[in-house]
């Protein structure tokens, strides 16, 4: 079974390669906690609070990186 922190190294080298690195940031809050963020202008419009359709194919994207991950997630947004 992997650590954390080879699941972290496996999301940040993903993010690198599927060039989502400049959107989207890796931040290891802990030994146990992987947070990933989302750049807001990538998710919406400006002024806007609804998802932009563009960002669905980055969010396909994430998504195919974190789902083979044995970890336990949690979805967040304000």
């Amino acid at each position: 079974r992997q650590s954390p922190i080879q699941h972290f190294k496996r999301i940040k080298s993903d993010l690198e390669m599927t060039k989502l690195d400049a959107q989207v940031e890796a931040v290891q809050r802990d030994n146990d906690s992987i947070i990933l963020r989302i750049h807001d202008s990538v998710l919406f419009e400006a002024g806007k609070a609804t998802l932009d359709p563009a960002s669905y194919p980055i969010l396909r994207k994430v998504a195919d990186i974190i789902r083979p991950l044995p970890m336990t997630m949690r979805i967040e947004g304000h």
